[in-house]
């Protein structure tokens, strides 16, 4: 009998951006919990929340234009 296909872990990640976007790290966010130490200089460099790093991975027209301001509104 074969076991169902399934995701049994949070999909969150920590990722590090450059200026213009461009997705220069990442770590899943149960690997850190899992090995807090074995975080990478690179990523501790900057925090973006799940919400604001999808929004900076919708497609934009040309790498050389800027990303538009993030706000947060609650």
């Amino acid at each position: 009998m074969t076991e169902p296909l399934g995701v049994d872990s949070d999909l969150s990640y920590r990722i590090t951006t450059s200026q213009d976007g461009t997705v220069l790290g990442y770590v899943g966010m149960d690997e850190i919990s899992k090995q807090n130490a074995s975080r990478t200089p690179l990523l501790d460099q900057l925090y973006i929340p799940p919400r604001a790093a999808a929004l900076r991975m919708i497609p934009w027209p040309s790498s050389r234009l800027p990303l538009p301001p993030m706000t947060d509104s609650k």
